[in-house]
């Protein structure tokens, strides 16, 4: 009588494993969206002209700091100050 070893050895990734891995792509790929989300702001300016005509221009500037409104916001009111040639 012989004997021979018919052992064999297999590997399996569970499923809770690859739905887990899933789920951390999926929630990674969330955060990244929100992380590089950006800051826009809408003004409406209007710049009179001689004769009562007035030109109104709606410009989107995206601002990515909060302290930078105010910088463009005194920037267009000092293009508008010497517009006007005071």
């Amino acid at each position: 009588m012989t004997t021979a070893d018919q052992t064999s050895t297999t590997t399996h990734t569970p499923d809770w494993a690859i739905v887990r891995v899933i789920l951390f792509i999926w929630f990674l790929l969330l955060r990244l969206l929100f992380i590089a989300r950006e800051i826009r702001t809408s003004e409406l300016h209007g710049c009179p002209y001689p004769g009562g005509y007035s030109y109104i221009e709606q410009v989107q500037v995206p601002i990515h700091f909060a302290v930078r409104r105010k910088d463009v916001l005194n920037r267009v009111l000092n293009i508008q100050r010497r517009s006007r040639g005071g």
